[in-house]
């Protein structure tokens, strides 16, 4: 009889931490797991951690967390020098040095290498001809 005992609490366990979980609204592991410990006793968290993974609504509501932000991570391969960098053009209208009121600041993607140039103005082309020049 301990064995049929023992087998009814196996079965009964996934049902009553299935239901505690349902309670809370798939509210999550500590609310499901405080819930439980209120009114059942040697029911350990990891097993309602293990039912909350295989629970389907909880793993659509991780998927669209995890993607919320649709933002997309892949790292930036670079192979050769001055195959990628970055350029900011930086205003120094107020710390003008004679005619140049600009700095080009270019940074080397791999090398992380900076490069300052002077600018008098910031029109594309004088900025693609700075550019040109660093390369």
């Amino acid at each position: 009889m301990l064995f049929d005992t023992e087998a009814q609490k196996l079965l009964s366990t996934p049902r009553i931490i299935f239901s505690m979980h349902i309670a809370t609204v798939h509210g999550g592991e500590k609310k499901a797991h405080k819930l439980i410990q209120d009114k059942f006793a040697n029911i350990r968290r990891y097993l309602v951690q293990e039912h909350i993974k295989l629970c389907e609504r909880c793993a659509e509501k991780r998927a669209r967390r995890e993607t919320a932000s649709g933002v997309v991570i892949r790292p930036l391969t670079v192979k050769d020098l001055n195959e990628l960098g970055q350029v900011d053009p930086v205003n120094m209208q107020t710390f003008q040095d004679g005619n140049y009121r600009f700095l080009l600041h270019y940074m080397e993607y791999l090398t992380k290498f900076h490069v300052i140039r002077p600018l008098q103005r910031k029109p594309a082309t004088e900025v693609a001809n700075q550019l040109l020049s660093i390369s």
